[in-house]
């Protein structure tokens, strides 16, 4: 009898059986551990039902058996797609579950659970397994696992029973019976295992994390819309994901924006970016003034200045005008408009004036008083007053003026 310990199939007392050799007794050693290798993450043995199965990887795409190095390669990416083709593709010969919620050892029996060596894959005849293509294959959930390992057995010593399959013959049923057992250690010096999936780490088997699973994220519609501050609120087109989604909306400046309404009410590019699972893809949107000199509702006011005063196109807002008033030797202009647009913004306040309409405006600096009132004003907008010296002048007029970036004119 030949003895071996941790993950190795020791095979003993062969026999014939009607000319036909069999291999009676498996044994395999096995401990795990309860904390799974680092990446990509996760945790092991936290609760459920665990499970070890003993049999063979099968693609059905090639009609053949993975091999170890096929099975290395497929999940060298260790993605959630590599797992997921591991886990389908795998042909359980024999299978226990068990329940844990840390570390230990492990007894596996198969004495009243014999082990196939033949498996159906559809063919006319069974295949039989030669050891080459066995593997042990260990999750923490037998449905739904999110921790799992997966070990060749130790190939050489297989196949020094087993050559050139298991069994050999035709017309047999031949099955291995035996047992899994538990042992204290594991040496890697001893025998030849080939870890797929996991890690021996201080003589345990730590399990590998089930990575997440990709989510199909495709944008509808266009990546760079522009909408017109005009339209109202902006609609957006939205994704299409195959989990959830969240939506972070940010101006250019990388400031997050509440919703489309609040993004719909500011002139600017701004980015909606979609999450899923950890994949993101993205959407400008470009809010415009459509055509800033028009006044669709013929209050008096341009579409632009209505932006800058808080009116609305489907009202008349002539009570929004500024209101002159003269103290003393100031003129003061008084108006309530919005906050971020100042002299100094990338939508700019400013102001003209001139002593005779028969000469034309010119540019001039007011001066903007402090301590206003702000009682009673809407968020995002501020009461302001502005004023020049009349000392000395007989008349003058003067203008608000609003510039606006070509890049935020539709016009």
């Amino acid at each position: 009898m030949r003895s071996v310990s941790t993950f190795v199939i020791a095979i003993v007392s062969l026999v014939g059986l009607g000319g036909v050799v069999q291999a009676e007794t498996v044994t395999i050693g096995l401990i795990y551990a309860d904390a799974p290798v680092a990446t990509p993450g996760g945790t092991a043995f936290v609760s459920g039902t665990g499970s070890v199965q003993l049999g063979t990887f099968y693609n059905q795409g090639t009609a053949s058996f993975y091999t170890v190095s096929q099975l290395q390669t497929l999940w060298g990416t260790k993605s959630r797609e590599g797992f997921d083709t591991l886990s389908a593709s795998f042909i359980a010969m024999s299978s226990q579950t068990f329940n844990r919620t840390t570390a230990g050892h492990f007894r596996f029996s198969t004495i009243n659970n014999p082990l196939q060596t033949s498996v159906d894959i559809g063919a006319t005849n069974p295949v039989e397994l030669g050891g080459a293509q066995m593997f042990i294959f260990m999750s923490d959930s037998a449905a739904n696992p999110t921790s799992f390992g997966i070990m060749a057995i130790n190939q050489t010593l297989v196949d020094d029973f087993l050559d050139p399959a298991i069994p050999t013959g035709t017309g047999t049923d031949l099955t291995f019976s035996g047992q899994i057992e538990s042992r204290n250690s594991i040496d890697n010096g001893i025998y030849d295992t080939t870890l797929i999936a996991g890690q021996i780490v201080s003589n345990q088997l730590r399990l590998e994390a089930v990575p997440a699973g990709s989510v199909s994220l495709t944008l509808n519609g266009s990546d760079d819309v522009t909408h017109f501050w005009e339209n109202g609120a902006y609609t957006d087109a939205g994704v299409t994901a195959s989990g959830s989604v969240t939506t972070v909306i940010t101006d250019a400046n990388g400031q997050t924006i509440p919703n489309l309404v609040n993004m719909s009410s500011t002139l600017g590019v701004y980015t909606i970016t979609y999450t899923a699972n950890g994949d993101s893809i993205e959407r400008t949107v470009r809010v415009k003034i459509q055509n800033p000199t028009a006044d669709l509702d013929n209050d008096g006011l341009s579409n632009l200045m209505e932006y800058f005063l808080g009116g609305s196109l489907a009202a008349n807002d002539a009570s929004k005008l500024p209101a002159a008033t003269i103290v003393g030797s100031e003129f003061i202009l008084t108006f309530t408009a919005r906050t971020d647009i100042t002299t100094a913004s990338q939508i700019a306040l400013g102001f003209v004036t001139t002593t005779s309409l028969s000469v034309p405006f010119s540019g001039e600096a007011l001066t903007q008083k402090t301590g206003v009132s702000q009682a009673g004003v809407a968020d995002g907008f501020t009461k302001q007053q502005w004023f020049f010296s009349i000392s000395g002048i007989g008349k003058k007029f003067t203008r608000i003026t609003i510039t606006l970036p070509s890049s935020l004119s539709g016009a």
